[in-house]
């Protein structure tokens, strides 16, 4: 009577069996083929291709491969482990989780071996060293990060503490500018006004002064420096400009108004049409085009001419 044909073993089978001897195997082990270790594997060869490419799934892996040629060896993932724990004899669980979890980062190895034991209890006393190791790197983690925020603390209060020092060092900067430009203008022969105090921005501008005819220019040189003085006020009256808080600027106004010579080009929310000689807006205004005012300009007054000191800013109506 002949004897029955075996039935052969199918893919996952063969894929426990092959992960079975990497868990308990006394040494390094190849994938397959020869090499200077001992293959799991004899080679590629039929139902081994299907097991091969089991082990090595991109998505989920079951083994790592490490070494090139004959000096390549194999280990098990966790992916692996959790694969084949199951079928593995409990003295064996503790060992090959151990190899496994070293190789872990710290959160996914305390997650691992937290899994293992809850599902193997006897490895517990095989894996107690390394879950200890890891909850002293845990606290060795935890001092760091506390020290890392203090410092953090420590540089976010210097920043704002210098912030406040810069804002400090602008306001001074920019008194000393209109102290400067106060003093100039008084050497031109204008009386600068007095600049008002506690002004809040829901209040209405002072009125404007009577304005002082600034002694004309007898040569070029005091020409130049007629238009430096200008152009230093109505810089810094462009650097307060703000059409929310109007009493940082109000006394630069003041100031201005002061000298005959100097003439405003427009004023907010005017309706006009478009000048490139005296207005600057965004792209598509063209000569008249219809325009809002949102920011006045300055000119200084020369003769029968004129000095442009900034051009009003304008939107498309």
């Amino acid at each position: 009577m002949a004897k029955a044909k075996k039935a052969a073993a199918n893919t996952e089978e063969l894929v426990t069996q092959a992960l079975v001897a990497l868990a308990t195997a006394d040494g390094p082990v190849r994938l397959f083929g020869k090499g200077d270790h001992p293959a799991l594997l004899a080679g590629t060869a039929a139902a081994n291709k299907d097991v091969i490419a089991r082990l090595r799934d991109e998505a989920a892996p079951l083994v790592v491969e490490t070494g090139a040629a004959k000096k390549a060896t194999v280990s098990l993932t966790a992916a692996g482990f959790a694969f084949v724990a199951s079928a593995l004899p409990e003295e064996k669980v503790g060992p090959a989780a151990r190899a496994i979890a070293e190789g872990l980062p710290l959160t996914e190895r305390v997650t691992f071996l937290q899994d293992i034991v809850r599902r193997t209890p006897p490895a517990a006393a095989q894996l107690l060293p390394v879950i200890e190791a890891a909850a002293a790197e845990e606290k060795v983690a935890a001092e760091a990060r506390t020290k890392a925020a203090a410092l953090q603390r420590e540089r976010d209060a210097a920043t704002l503490e210098a912030i406040e020092r810069w804002k400090a060092v602008i306001v001074s900067r920019r008194a000393a500018r209109i102290a400067a430009l106060q003093q100039e203008l008084a050497a031109e022969g204008a009386e600068p006004a007095p600049v008002p105090v506690g002004a809040k921005a829901e209040e209405k501008p002072a009125p404007r002064p009577a304005a002082v005819a600034v002694p004309q220019p007898e040569s070029a040189d005091d020409t130049t420096f007629q238009r430096q003085v200008a152009r230093r006020l109505v810089s810094a009256w462009l650097e307060t400009w703000d059409p929310d808080r109007p009493e940082a600027r109000q006394f630069l106004e003041a100031a201005i108004w002061n000298v005959a010579e100097f003439k405003q080009l427009g004023e907010v929310a005017e309706e006009v049409k478009f000048d490139g000689r005296y207005h600057e807006g965004p792209a598509g205004l063209f000569t008249t085009s219809p325009a809002i005012v949102v920011r006045p300009g300055w000119v200084l007054a020369e003769g029968d001419g004129e000095y442009i000191l900034a051009k009003a800013k304008v939107v498309p109506k």
